[in-house]
């Protein structure tokens, strides 16, 4: 991680600045299309691109951290996660910073995606289905994100999507 970070000055001074020396983990799957977009956006820079990526995974971080502040006084309080639709990592990467990894559960419908995190960053995980009802997980969770995808399914299926994961939330 630190050769990669030092490569891109502008990606290196946000990490610091964020995180002092326990940076989060730099190594992001060539196929992580959240990455892809920010570097085809506007024509951007690599070292700019890898700045937004983690600018926006950190916002999603902050507006969870509110959240648990508000439901459950902090981190401490929080047993369990789920990151829904998670792909490669954007927003796991981050929750590492705050809870052990046994804390972190993924979900993705790309397979490759979840054999990504599971492998680099040792959370549990699922591969998902398109059909709410069909996803089945064993256990029920102190916390649910999903990001970055509900704006992208028909109104019926997220409909769907947020009643089953409705049902997935301890009490």
């Amino acid at each position: 991680p630190g050769a990669f970070v030092t490569q891109f000055p502008l990606l290196d001074s946000f990490l610091r600045t964020n995180w002092g020396d326990d940076l989060p983990d730099t190594v992001i799957h060539p196929n992580d299309e959240m990455l892809q977009q920010w570097g085809e956006a506007d024509e951007r820079d690599e070292d700019h691109a890898l700045v937004y990526y983690y600018r926006s995974g950190l916002a999603s971080l902050r507006t969870l951290e509110q959240i648990v502040r508000w439901r459950f006084g902090g981190w401490e309080h929080v047993e369990n996660v789920l990151d829904f639709a998670s792909g490669y990592g954007r927003l796991t990467r981050l929750l590492l910073k705050v809870l052990p990894k046994e804390s972190i559960t993924i979900t993705e419908i790309n397979t490759e995606a979840v054999t990504f995190q599971t492998e680099r960053y040792g959370v549990r995980s699922y591969a998902t289905t398109t059909y709410p009802l069909q996803f089945q997980p064993v256990e029920r969770y102190d916390t649910i994100f999903a990001g970055s995808l509900f704006s992208h399914l028909p109104e019926a299926i997220t409909r769907g999507w947020i009643r089953r994961l409705g049902d997935l939330l301890t009490p």
